[in-house]
């Protein structure tokens, strides 16, 4: 009777020490749990009142080489300086003044941006644009040409943030080369084609710019989400097929003029000649920006030599710049010889308040075909995500590190997961004891 009394003692005490254990081990868990939300939120705290301490700790932050960030972000050459993905978005705002290899890219466009700004401030006081309907085709060109910029440098900023991140903010920069383009062809057909190109085609020009505007956008937004990660020579081909329609249509506008000046008239009109002068430079640039663009030379022949300064795109955005200031000049000089237009051209023409109707048409396209493109990109994140490799390798383990790294990322802020885990922490607990 006394051993049964005995282990029955025995076995209370210990079911009270088990169940102390168990309380004290929950205590920990949730002590730890509340201190690590107090100590976000005095980080969050102290860093939206000090932006200047979150800026100087942002600095020290070093880069990573291509292995590290998602695949659709690597580009061909550049083997380091990339930026870690999945950061706070300030952290990519504030990298606006670190050195990585999208810093000299996003502050040429800067600059592009103010120049475009002091340029049509000086053009201003001899054009009056709010006060003189002539010339809004230029001041549409100046505002085009600055969302072209814009949109660019932003997106160079923060696209390094994920891979979604990434196929989204670069269909805003197509679509904000979509919008330049329609810039540039109206003020072409307002104030460099010829009478005879107005009479044919004043009327149908525009509406066919627009659509082959939005069609270059939806086409090198497909390209971008479509072959970014295995087929880069075809994201290539449909980047540069998609740009031919609408230069193709604004180049015939303008062209036959000069084909008169030079090779049907024996006396060309100097203001022909000079006309074409101002605009043979923008071609000269726009051309070397593009054979910047397709071939990323000189990087691919120097792998990692040119991963910060010096790589072909960045070359490719200061001939863009420069191509930008140029049609500025040009286009200027054509509305102050040519911009004038007889009363039975003007009536070929579309009145000067379609500028803006054709601007808002396009945007609003834009943004339709941007927000497909971000749906599709969705799809293929999520299925590059979750899809098994089919076959073993350096390459498929590695990609499913950053697949399995990037889960924990984007999972761990979520509260539905910090509750999960506390549940399972707590049956680990019970089960060790």
């Amino acid at each position: 009777m006394d051993t049964v009394t005995r282990q029955l003692s025995n076995l209370t005490a210990s079911t009270l020490c088990l169940k102390s254990k168990i309380r004290h081990r929950l205590v920990n868990i949730k002590d730890g749990i509340a201190g690590r939300k107090a100590t976000r939120a005095h980080e969050v705290t102290h860093e939206s009142w000090h932006p200047w301490q979150e800026l100087k700790r942002l600095q020290v932050q070093e880069n990573v080489p291509k292995e590290l960030v998602p695949k659709p972000t690597w580009e061909p050459g550049i083997e380091a300086g990339y930026r870690p993905p999945y950061k706070p978005w300030r952290y990519y705002f504030f990298s606006l003044v670190q050195w990585h290899n999208e810093t000299v890219n996003v502050w040429t466009h800067l600059i592009g941006s103010v120049l475009i700004v002091l340029y049509m401030l000086h053009f201003h006081d001899t054009m009056d644009y709010l006060n003189n309907p002539r010339a809004w085709p230029h001041l549409m060109l100046g505002v085009c040409s600055l969302i072209c910029t814009s949109a660019s440098g932003v997106c160079h900023l923060i696209h390094s943030k994920s891979a979604f991140a990434h196929y989204v903010t670069f269909s805003f920069d197509y679509a904000g080369a979509g919008i330049y383009g329609l810039g540039l062809g109206t003020c072409i057909l307002f104030y460099t084609c010829d009478k005879d190109m107005v009479y044919y085609f004043g009327r149908l020009f525009l509406p066919i710019l627009v659509v082959c505007c939005a069609t270059m956008c939806f086409c090198i937004c497909y390209g971008k989400v479509k072959y970014s990660l295995h087929h880069h020579h075809r994201r290539k081909m449909w980047f540069v097929i998609s740009t031919v329609p609408p230069y193709a249509c604004m180049f015939l506008m303008g062209f036959p003029r000069y084909v008169r000046c030079y090779f049907l008239n024996p006396n060309p009109d100097p203001v022909d000649v000079q006309s074409w002068h101002l605009h043979r430079y923008h071609l000269i640039t726009f051309f070397a920006a593009t054979f910047f663009f397709v071939s990323h030379v000189p990087e691919i022949y120097a792998y990692g030599e040119f991963d910060m300064l010096g790589q072909g795109h960045q070359l490719w955005h200061v001939f863009l710049v420069c191509t930008m200031v140029f049609q500025l000049y040009a286009t200027h000089y054509d509305y102050t010889t040519n911009g004038e237009r007889s009363p039975d051209v003007l009536a070929n023409l579309p009145g000067y308040e379609t500028c803006l109707y054709v601007v808002g048409i396009l945007i609003l396209t834009d943004l339709f075909l941007i927000v497909c493109a971000s749906r599709i990109a969705r799809q293929v994140v999520d299925e590059e995500h979750h899809e098994l490799p089919r076959c073993a390798g350096s390459d498929t383990v590695d990609h499913q590190r950053r697949r399995e790294k990037r889960s924990y990322l984007e999972a761990s802020t979520s509260p539905r997961v910090l509750r999960k885990s506390t549940i399972l922490q707590r049956r680990v607990v019970i089960r060790k004891l």
